[in-house]
């Protein structure tokens, strides 16, 4: 019996003391975290950034940054809205910074104006993701939780002009640019199949490309509100056209 008694308290000491130990390691290893704060105007010169390939960057360029961990399911997803970016052809001199508080993922990929980054759990910008800031001229310009917000900022770098057209083309593909309108529907909209053909100031499209803010699997589907975000859509339904110029208008107003 006392030779029992005798291993139980050694085995509860064993089990106490790999307790402590564990806590002292996180405390350790959290105390080892520098905390970075994100604010205008901070300067990000020192941060040690490390690439796909294992050498040491820096901020040391303008960029738009999409602080990310690879954890978070938010995050994984905003990279399709990354890809989307990097093929318009007026972004192509922009850079994009995937910043990654530890690990990438298999999921990111580098590209023309994608650099995937990871901070190798050095540095905490925050506590949450994603978190989205510009840097310019070596300071911290902008910073938002809201990627909308993200890409006006973008927009306004690349000319908010060129960005729609561009993404106007992307929507087109092959179509007839005369004939060819886009129409933005809502999941509350029941009347689609009355919009064969739309004309307005003079103009017949008989050509009519959905995109809509719900999946159903006709038509596009506008995943990240980017079409919606570019374009400035605030009516549903409301067609966008070329005519000279890119035109939006909502459908009660055409005539």
């Amino acid at each position: 019996m006392k030779k029992r008694k005798k291993i139980l308290s050694a085995v509860i000491i064993i089990i106490l003391i790999s307790i402590v130990l564990g806590i002292l390691f996180i405390t350790n290893v959290k105390s080892s975290i520098q905390n970075v704060e994100v604010c205008h105007g901070a300067d990000l010169k020192d941060i040690v950034l490390v690439s796909v390939s294992g050498e040491e960057e820096y901020f040391n360029e303008d960029c738009f940054v999409f602080y990310m961990s690879d954890t978070c399911s938010p995050c994984i997803e905003k990279l399709e809205l990354i890809e989307r970016l990097s093929q318009l052809k007026c972004l192509q001199q922009i850079n994009i910074y995937c910043v990654w508080k530890d690990e990438m993922p298999k999921e990111a990929q580098e590209g023309d104006i994608v650099t995937n980054l990871s901070l190798k759990g050095k540095y905490k910008f925050c506590d949450f993701f994603p978190f989205y800031f510009c840097y310019e001229g070596g300071k911290v310009s902008f910073m938002t939780e809201d990627y909308h917000k993200l890409i006006k900022k973008i927009m306004e770098k690349a000319d908010e002009n060129k960005v729609k057209m561009d993404l106007f083309y992307t929507l087109l593909k092959q179509s007839d640019i005369e004939h060819t309108c886009i129409i933005f529907v809502a999941g509350n909209d029941n009347h689609f199949d009355d919009y064969k053909k739309i004309q307005t100031n003079g103009i017949t499209f008989t050509n009519i490309i959905q995109v809509k803010d719900y999946r159903d699997g006709i038509g596009i589907y506008d995943e990240f509100d980017l079409y919606k975000t570019v374009f400035d859509i605030t009516d549903y339904p409301s067609v966008l056209y070329y005519d000279g110029e890119l035109k939006v208008e909502a459908m009660e107003g055409l005539q």
